[in-house]
């Protein structure tokens, strides 16, 4: 599914008897080294995966290609929302 400025993707994974779903969510709008042209958009992100957490629970990890100031971006936004 794509919501303009994110994809997302749920794959299952099978080991013996055990199977677990993961939610890949993708935010493709934030140039490599820069800013979002739209800020906006990145709160969206950050609500969407704060939805799909709170329905489907589990843990969360954040990667990045190139810059780990996204990550710590991310993780600020998501925290301060969190309280």
């Amino acid at each position: 599914m794509s919501v303009g400025f994110c994809q997302w993707f749920l794959v299952f994974l099978r080991q013996g008897q055990q199977q677990k779903s993961v939610v890949h969510l993708h935010y493709h709008v934030w140039p490599d080294m820069d800013v979002p042209s739209d800020p906006a958009t990145l709160l969206q992100f950050v609500r969407l995966v704060r939805a799909k957490l709170s329905k489907r629970g589990g843990p969360i990890t954040v990667h990045c290609r190139q810059d780990n100031h996204k990550k710590s971006l991310f993780r600020g936004v998501h925290s301060t929302l969190s309280q």
